[in-house]
């Protein structure tokens, strides 16, 4: 496959960055001039404060929630403490975290196989059913640029349940396709495209959710993290219309962080939504880097 990369743009100069392994730790609050991350593999001893970003399940296992919990891991053995998640004191065994009634595996999911250096993508079981989530070392809030844009590229997972009122029990469906994350870092503001979608049952083959705000949206609040705001839309394209597939919009909810950094600016994103309609919901899961093979 052609590899894909993440461009910074500040001004007028364009930067490619390249994929490289970060060095100290992932709790310092030294100036971002000289901090380097480790990356999520990483056993040099020290904890790095990590995000999880993933889909709550509902009745019937359909997501019923965008969620982000933050925490702590202990690089040597990966030990998780991620409030409202998961605490695992014993460590990641084989593929495997266990602990508050939880199991986090690590997922290898055909549509979320992208070479990752600073999240994983887990499937969470919990309070009956499984979803996605995305665990990584988090970008700190001083590290995030105030200036400039940066354009990420990854992937994507996007499902829906339709007619979930009219007593036909549903239809649903799921597809993976790409997904360009457009963070504007002056103007506190993200849109996200997730595109080819192979959608089963449906004819769209789009997802554009607009209008995100980075930290409060005016400046503030904690930068490494991007959330649905006001000016929030989400619209198809390719065929129905968001209201052919679940009826008028009741709630919107976009959950998103920054993970990582390389040369002055977050490394990876990843974010997850649910958008909850009067007769259906649309819901995914999306995780970019610098470069995918």
């Amino acid at each position: 496959m052609t590899p894909r990369y993440r461009t910074l743009t500040a001004g007028a100069a364009l930067l490619t960055l390249a994929a490289c392994g970060g060095g100290g730790g992932g709790g310092s609050n030294g100036p971002n001039t000289v901090f380097q991350y480790q990356t999520f593999d990483s056993t040099v001893a020290g904890t790095s404060n990590v995000t999880a970003v993933g889909l709550e399940p509902g009745t019937g296992g359909v997501p019923q929630a965008a969620a982000r919990h933050t925490g702590t891991m202990d690089r040597t053995n990966k030990a998780l403490n991620i409030a409202g998640l998961i605490i695992d004191s014993n460590g990641i065994q084989g593929d495997v975290w266990e602990g508050s009634g939880v199991t986090l595996v690590k997922a290898n999911h055909p549509d979320l196989d992208g070479t990752y250096d600073y999240l994983v993508p887990v499937l969470a079981s919990q309070n009956g059913g499984s979803t996605i989530y995305l665990v990584g070392v988090t970008t700190r809030s001083q590290d995030v640029p105030t200036r400039g844009s940066a354009t990420y590229s990854g992937q994507a997972v996007v499902g829906y349940i339709t007619d979930v009122n009219n007593g036909s029990g549903g239809n649903a469906g799921s597809g993976g396709g790409n997904m360009t994350l457009t963070a504007d870092f002056l103007n506190n503001n993200i849109d996200m495209v997730l595109s080819q979608l192979a959608m089963s049952g449906m004819t769209f083959n789009e997802v554009r959710i607009n209008g995100l705000n980075i930290g409060n949206g005016a400046g503030g609040g904690n930068r490494s993290q991007f959330s649905h705001g006001g000016g929030t839309t989400v619209a198809l394209r390719g065929g129905e219309s968001l209201a052919d597939v679940i009826g008028t919009t009741t709630s919107t909810q976009v959950r998103g962080t920054f993970y990582g950094g390389e040369n002055g600016a977050p490394a990876e994103a990843g974010a997850s939504f649910v958008v909850n309609g009067s007769d259906g919901v649309l819901y995914g899961i999306a995780a970019a880097d610098e470069r995918l093979n």
